[in-house]
């Protein structure tokens, strides 16, 4: 996550998609060169990669302005670059066979419309059913595929012999190539992906769609057969060599021998049970470095951008500029959602609609030091501290939190001045608020405030509670007290209902005194969202309050 040792976007972006070489003259050793095998519009949609045998081509897909896939090879020794399918239709994941003599690939190009009649709301509506083939593309001409079984000019088929490979180079004859194109019959139109080629050229590994989801299978090029392995693996390799075929599962690794994947007749039982399995410990763990992670994002999302984007002058905005311009905001993120913000402000900047930033997982999220609070009010310096102008308020705001000034146990008002939090003078030449509420979100602190002349109180109100305070009223009151009618009512809806019988209080309510004897000492001096008595250095001038995260949110018990 730190900043690029030289400062950014070519040090990052400059490098073009290209072969490594022998270093130039002058470059240290193990300097890499760069060559480049594609450029214009869009030559970052090159990929899925395949070299012959004799490393002289490279075999890869792209895509071109007609937006479908094609696949060409790159020849190493001229830098020529050939197009071996039409882009009319998709061609992907080319595979050279082992021996050189064949190329594999994936194709839609027979096409089959999914509409059962011309009639109907949406009968008319061209419909393609996206299903795939694989395609043997014989490189020399007059070569037949592998599965050839003969005809009556060539009665014995092709004699395949991985062997005889090993003694010739990799050529590719253009002469009508595209048609020499074959499907293997062997399998029917579905979706493919991930092909591997494995066991001298004869065994295909590969994953299929079932219409539920995909399955790992392995198929015989000479015979036909198709092997059932695992559904839904989560990843499949092959050794450098071909001779172990290795796949993800969420139990571990599944190890098999291409031998075995080449057996004839064997079933799924047999090639599961020769698998050998490992199973990660229970304290195997994976460090990451989210912050890492997060600007690797970032590059790449303004990579593709530019090299993606419609128009290639970026519509006249300098790119490199701008991704160094929002680069510092990634540095600051504690969350992936706050990368996509980011990078939408920073997208943003082309001025073209349908741009969508996606964030699959939020997880983890990373404090960026320590969450500050506010006391939800507009406050101003005054010689003494901190004088409330305005108390926020949210009512009729659904769920919005609300002051924690205008809590009832607090009940700060315009013109009253906060001196000190939790012991901290609050004036110019001590500590700032912020400072002070630093790290207290949603935490209880102490206010000592210069508290503005009330309105006094209403003569009936303190009448009522200096009769409540000599337990006068007798009547209703003093027969709940008691527990009479209103504990024997109770107890005959308890027995009713249940055989557990609890009194009206059993959980020991505070008195009506103690609640009177509060309320009045709660106007003087109380904690946030507690109503019981204080010692005596809590009446006076100090008042509660929480301080909340955010502007106005509340917090307390």
């Amino acid at each position: 996550g730190g900043q690029p040792l030289n400062g950014g976007f070519n040090d990052l972006f400059g490098a073009h998609l290209g072969a490594s070489g022998p270093a130039p003259d002058g470059s240290p050793a193990g300097t890499a060169s760069t060559r480049t095998v594609m450029a214009g519009l869009r030559p970052e949609a090159a990929g899925e990669y395949s070299w012959s045998p004799d490393g002289k081509w490279l075999a890869f897909s792209a895509t071109d302005e007609t937006e479908f896939s094609t696949i060409n090879v790159w020849r190493v020794d001229t830098g020529e670059v050939l197009k071996l399918t039409h882009p009319s239709y998709n061609a992907v994941e080319p595979k050279f066979s082992p021996d050189g003599f064949f190329l594999y690939y994936f194709s839609d190009q027979q096409i089959e419309s999914g509409a059962d009649s011309p009639y109907g709301m949406r009968g008319s509506e061209p419909t393609i059913v996206g299903s795939q083939q694989l395609m043997c593309l014989p490189l020399r001409e007059g070569f037949k595929c592998p599965f050839f079984s003969g005809d009556e000019l060539n009665p014995q088929g092709q004699i395949f012999d991985p062997a005889v490979g090993k003694k010739f180079p990799t050529k590719i004859n253009l002469n009508n190539i595209e048609k020499r194109a074959v499907p293997v019959p062997f399998l029917e139109k579905k979706q493919y992906a991930d092909l591997h080629i494995v066991n001298g050229g004869s065994t295909f590994v590969m994953q299929m769609w079932d219409g539920v989801g995909f399955y790992l299978i392995a198929m015989d090029i000479m015979s036909g057969a198709v092997v059932p392995i695992y559904p839904d693996p989560l990843g499949v390799y092959v050794s450098g060599d071909g001779s172990v075929v290795m796949i993800a599962v969420e139990q571990g690794l599944a190890l098999f021998s291409a031998k075995a994947l080449g057996m004839p007749d064997i079933d799924q039982d047999a090639l599961l049970g020769s698998a050998a399995v490992w199973t990660p410990p229970e304290s195997w763990a994976v460090t990451i470095n989210p912050r890492a992670e997060w600007m690797q994002m970032y590059n790449d999302a303004m990579r593709n951008m530019r090299d993606a984007f419609y128009d290639p002058g970026m519509h006249g905005v300098d790119w490199p500029a701008v991704t160094e311009m929002y680069r510092p905001l990634v540095y600051k993120i504690s969350t992936k959602s706050e990368l996509r913000d980011v990078l939408q402000q920073a997208l943003g900047e082309l001025s073209v609609l349908h741009v969508f930033v996606s964030i699959r997982s939020d997880a983890p999220t990373i404090a960026v030091g320590e969450p500050s609070a506010c006391l939800g009010a507009s406050l101003v310096v005054k010689p003494f501290g901190l004088e409330v102008v305005r108390v926020y308020d949210t009512s009729g705001v659904l769920a919005a939190p609300d002051s924690p000034l205008s809590a009832p146990a607090v009940d700060l008002r315009p013109g009253d001045v906060i001196t000190r939090v939790d012991g901290v003078a609050l004036n110019a030449s001590h500590a700032s608020l912020s400072r002070v509420l630093l790290g207290k979100a949603g935490m209880q602190v102490l206010l000592e405030i210069d508290q503005k002349p009330r309105e006094e109180k209403d003569d009936d109100e303190t009448e009522v509670l200096a009769q409540l305070q000599q337990g006068g009223g007798g009547g209703f009151m003093e027969s709940m007290m008691s527990g009479g009618a209103y504990a024997s009512s109770t107890s005959a809806m308890g027995a009713a209902g249940s055989t557990t019988k609890r009194g009206p209080f059993a959980n020991k309510l505070p008195s009506v005194r103690q609640h009177a004897d509060d309320k009045v000492r709660r106007n003087f001096a109380a904690r946030l969202g507690a109503f019981a008595g204080l010692g005596d250095e809590g009446i006076g001038n100090k008042a509660g309050a929480g301080a909340g995260a955010g502007a106005g949110a509340g917090a307390g018990a």
